[in-house]
């Protein structure tokens, strides 16, 4: 009988051609390479005749083992996880709302699914939430904030006197679609007005200020001044 320790199955089933039948088993090792002979029946040197002996054999194959649950993890803990039970590891990154940034998110394999050494997995890892880019504004959508401040004085002699005065401020911008009434009211002490006015690179902002219906005062503010 042949020494048939350490070849692989195909060798074997060729050096056994003559030999009436082969039946071959597998044994998990990681002693061995994988597809290699580790026990042989007859043993070797049994006197035997080929055409009336069948040989039992037995071949190595690589361990398969359950992958470990590895959701959730960091990635230095997958990374652990893989060198200690010799598995390979590629590792992509995707947003998350629900995973903190640097664990895992996923696998494939996934859970509990039957690996090898030398198996590759591939890891998701996440990298937070997105936070999507503020848009740029478009030239259209672009505006300014300004404020017109008016003040409107009252002499302490009119003061003295009583005199009162009937103010009427109208003002037009971005929001409105023409003259638009910001206060109409009658004073007789000195007070000042802000106006508050909205521009755009289209649309000025103004403001016109009358007392006892005269037109006293105006001023246009532009977009980017």
């Amino acid at each position: 009988m042949p020494d048939l320790d350490g070849v692989s199955r195909d060798r074997a089933e060729d050096m056994l051609d003559d030999y009436e039948n082969v039946e071959f088993s597998s044994s998990q090792t990681s002693e061995y390479p994988a597809n290699q002979i580790i026990n042989q029946d007859p043993e070797v040197g049994a006197n035997v005749i080929p055409e009336e002996t069948t040989v039992y054999l037995t071949y190595s194959t690589e361990p398969e083992f359950s992958l470990q649950n590895l959701k959730g993890e960091s990635r230095e803990a997958a990374e652990n996880y893989l060198e200690s039970s010799n598995l390979e590891g590629t590792f992509n990154t995707s947003f998350s709302d629900s995973v903190p940034e640097g664990n895992v998110i996923e696998h494939s394999p996934g859970p509990y699914s039957t690996v090898k050494e030398g198996d590759e997995i591939t890891f998701t890892i996440s990298d937070g939430p997105d936070e999507p880019d503020e848009p740029e504004q478009s030239e259209d959508n672009q505006s300014e904030e300004m404020e017109a401040v008016i003040p409107v004085e009252v002499s302490e002699s009119d003061q003295e006197d009583g005199v009162s005065y009937d103010i009427r401020i109208v003002y037009e911008d971005a929001t409105t679609s023409g003259p638009t009434i910001f206060t109409e009211e009658n004073i007789s002490e000195t007070k000042t007005y802000r106006v508050p006015l909205e521009v755009t690179p289209e649309s000025d902002g103004t403001y016109t200020l009358y007392v006892d219906n005269e037109e006293v005062q105006s001023n246009s503010f532009s977009y980017g001044e």
